[in-house]
């Protein structure tokens, strides 16, 4: 059985204006560094980053890593559209693909692992996701039956009409990395403050 990992990273950083926030720095690296870094500590049988806006400069950051690197031309129309092109690449005999945010470096690899742990428990048929306090976090495995349906996702929602299905399995997890992502420069120093 085979899982794979799409990070999402197509997007225009707007409420960041100074910098594309997946080009800040936390401890040294890139915040895309960050995520890249812990989704390849487990055992994922592709990596796809999906880029779009900022594509030159952040493609720069991605070539020495193993992974499979896609361009989403149409990143304007929403996260949506880059789940799609990440789908669309996946291999045919993946058995499922989690979802990862490549704004959230909070995530620990140790996160993904208990995910992917439920996620085979549960014999690669349910959607799994993380939570704290009841709250629903990144990043979510989906089973290879719902690739039909992420494809056909449409705006900035992510993949929130599907979730909202009964086939779900929240694992929780006591991390305020799998409900933080970096939008703004205020973010980015509280995430720094939390880290030292």
């Amino acid at each position: 059985m085979k899982i794979s990992g799409i990070i999402l990273a197509a997007g225009s950083s707007s409420r960041m204006p100074n910098q594309n926030k997946l080009m800040a720095k936390i401890n040294g690296k890139t915040i895309l560094e960050s995520v890249l870094d812990t989704a390849l500590m487990v055992d994922l049988s592709q990596v796809i980053v999906v880029l779009g806006s900022n594509a030159e400069q952040l493609s720069e950051l991605v070539i020495d890593y193993p992974v499979t690197l896609v361009i989403n031309d149409e990143w304007e129309k929403g996260m949506s559209s880059s789940i799609k092109t990440g789908v669309e690449k996946l291999e045919d005999d993946i058995n499922g693909t989690m979802i990862i945010l490549g704004d959230m470096p909070g995530v620990r690899a140790n996160d993904l692992q208990l995910l992917l742990n439920k996620f085979v428990e549960h014999e690669y048929q349910k959607i799994v996701y993380p939570a704290r306090n009841n709250q629903q976090g990144h990043p979510v495995i989906f089973p290879k039956k719902y690739f039909k349906e992420l494809v056909l996702l449409t705006g900035d929602r992510g993949a929130k009409s599907i979730l909202n299905e009964k086939n779900t399995i929240g694992v929780d997890i006591n991390s305020q990395g799998i409900i933080m992502d970096i939008d703004t420069e205020s973010d980015l120093k509280t995430f720094l403050s939390q880290k030292t």
